[in-house]
Formats: structure tokens, sequence, C-alpha cells
């Protein structure tokens, strides 16, 4: 009796939790691309983040604009803000299945650490941090595509679209170093 009252009593919790959090579904019981969605949530909050912080660099150098503010800024707008949206929350569209964890955190991190290695290396006129920055940001474009490998047929549109963004932005790395050095 002890037991089946031990049951219950798990049962009641588990029906509490499911009220207040939903129902706990396992990987079977989930909706197709439910987890490659959320795998773009922290790409996209990182993007917007980044956007408003541009524009608060823009608007700071308005009084007395600069070639390096105004640079700044459209980088932080463009490249780490409305590009980490496209490819990040575009992987989460793409890729059939979600990458793993492990995978995201490196992605995450080394396309922030290469984008604030350039940004630094830049404005500070250290061309070794920003050829080793570029460097990174080449290696976090190519793990994008790498994870984007294996789509479903009803998503090659949109990967031909989300390889020509890697592709640009894979392209204008190099242009940059060039236009810094």
């Amino acid at each position: 009796m002890v037991l089946g009252r031990r049951v219950n009593a798990e049962t009641a919790a588990t029906a509490r939790c499911s009220e207040i959090t939903g129902p706990q579904v396992g990987p079977a019981e989930m909706p197709a691309g439910a987890g490659t969605r959320r795998s773009g949530v922290a790409f996209a909050a990182a993007g917007a983040m980044l956007v408003v912080v541009g524009g608060f660099v823009s608007a700071a150098g308005g009084e007395a604009p600069s070639r390096h503010l105004a640079w700044a800024s459209a980088y932080l707008v463009l490249v780490c803000g409305v590009a980490q949206i496209l490819v990040g929350g575009g992987q989460a569209l793409v890729a059939s299945d979600p990458p793993r964890r492990e995978i995201l955190v490196a992605q995450f991190c080394m396309f922030n650490l290469a984008n604030a290695g350039i940004l630094v290396g830049t404005l500070a006129g250290v061309t070794e941090l920003l050829d080793v920055a570029s460097a990174l940001l080449i290696v976090a474009l190519g793990l994008f595509a790498w994870t984007t490998r294996k789509v479903g047929r009803h998503r090659r549109r949109v990967l031909l679209g989300y390889r020509a963004i890697l592709v640009v932005l894979g392209v204008s790395v190099p242009i940059g170093v060039m236009l810094a050095h």
C-alpha cells in the first residue's frame, strides 16, 4: 500500500508540474523541427543585442564622427548582429537535426570571439589579432556549413540562400583583412 501512495504522489506532482510548464514530451513526441528552431534563439538574441549596441556606437559618434567609429558601428550592426541572426537562425531553419549542444556552443563562442577580435584588432591596429580572429571567423563559418550538410527536400531553396550568406561572409573576411592592412 505504501508503494501505491508513493506512485500516486509522484503522478500528482508530475501533473502539477505539467500544469505550470506544459506537457513534458520526449524527442519522439516533439513536433518536427522544434529542436532546431530552439537552437537559433541564442544567436538571434545576441545578434539583436549587437544591432542595438551598434546603434548606440553610431549615436555616440554623432557629435564627432570618425572613420573608425563609423566602421565599428556598421560592423557591429551588419556582421556581429544581422549576420549572426541570419547564420544562427538560418541554421535552425535549414538543419534537419539540431546540432549537438557542444557544436552550438563552439559556433556561438567562435563567431562572437572572432568578431570581438576583429573589432579590437582593427580599432587598436593590432594586425596579428585581426588575422587570427579572421581565421577563427572562417572556421566558425565552416562549422555552420558543416552542420547544415544534411537537409530535407523541402528545405533545399532555403539552404541555397543560407549557403549564399555563408559564402558572402566568407569572401568578405579576406577582403576586410586586406583593407585593414
